[in-house]
C-alpha cells in the first residue's frame, strides 16, 4: 500500500490498492479532501451558507475553502449580501435583493 498516514483510518488497503479513508478523505491514497472540505491535509469543513451558493452547493475550492456564491453574495463561506444589497435568501437566484 502507498496510505497517506494523515488521511487513512489504518495503513491498510484492499486489493485494488484502495486505501481506507478517514471520512473527510478521499482518493486512492486518501491523500485529498473530499467534496465538501478543503486544506490538506487538515481537511476542513467548508461550512457554505447554502441561501448564498451556486446550485445550494456545499463544496468550496480545495486550496481557499471559497464557496461558490451567487452573483449578490460574497464572503468565503458565501454568507455576506454585497454592498448595496440584502435579505440573503436560498430562493433567490441573485442571493440578495437591490
Amino acid at each position: 500500500c502507498n496510505c497517506n498516514e494523515k488521511g487513512v483510518v489504518t495503513n491498510e488497503c484492499n486489493e485494488n490498492g484502495q486505501c481506507n479513508c478517514k471520512p473527510n478523505y478521499v482518493g486512492q491514497a486518501c491523500d485529498q479532501c473530499a467534496p465538501g472540505f478543503y486544506k490538506y491535509p487538515e481537511c476542513l469543513h467548508c461550512k457554505c451558507d447554502t441561501r448564498g451558493t451556486l446550485g445550494g452547493s456545499n463544496a468550496c475550492d480545495s486550496t481557499t475553502g471559497q464557496c461558490k456564491c451567487k452573483p449578490f453574495v460574497t464572503g468565503r463561506k458565501c454568507d455576506q449580501c454585497v454592498d448595496g444589497t440584502f435579505a440573503l435568501q436560498d430562493h433567490n437566484p441573485f442571493g440578495c435583493q437591490r
